[in-house]
């Protein structure tokens, strides 16, 4: 599966218009989040040249990116748009980055924000 970032004229998808819509470094959204521990953790989503960068309190946590795959069904061309996130996951054995894509962009903002520390 192929994926591509374009941030030229037109924008196919939601993503691409937010980030072409503020000026990178801007913070977009900022969601108080339930904390799992008695510090309050805030994300915030900032505009990027290669798509959308959260952060938790200050530290990055994951990257959102406009993705599509070009391919064919039934011998007709066929267009699959999705949006990925690109995230840091802790387990006993060490931190690894993962990777899950999704329908939409508010999808994606969800996954985050459970990732955070937000309602699982």
């Amino acid at each position: 599966m192929n994926a591509s970032i374009s941030m030229g004229a037109s924008a196919p998808n939601p993503l691409q218009a937010l980030a072409r819509l503020l000026s990178s470094g801007t913070p977009s959204h900022t969601i108080p989040l339930a904390p799992r521990n008695p510090s309050a953790q805030i994300l915030q989503i900032i505009a990027s040249d290669t798509g959308l960068i959260a952060y938790c309190n200050g530290s990055p946590v994951a990257w959102i990116a406009p993705g599509y795959h070009d391919g064919q069904a039934d011998n007709k061309p066929l267009r699959c748009d999705f949006v990925d996130v690109a995230y840091i996951r802790q387990n006993r054995c060490g931190i690894n980055l993962e990777t899950h894509d999704f329908d939409t962009l508010e999808e994606a903002i969800d996954f985050v924000n459970s990732v955070c520390g937000g309602a699982a």
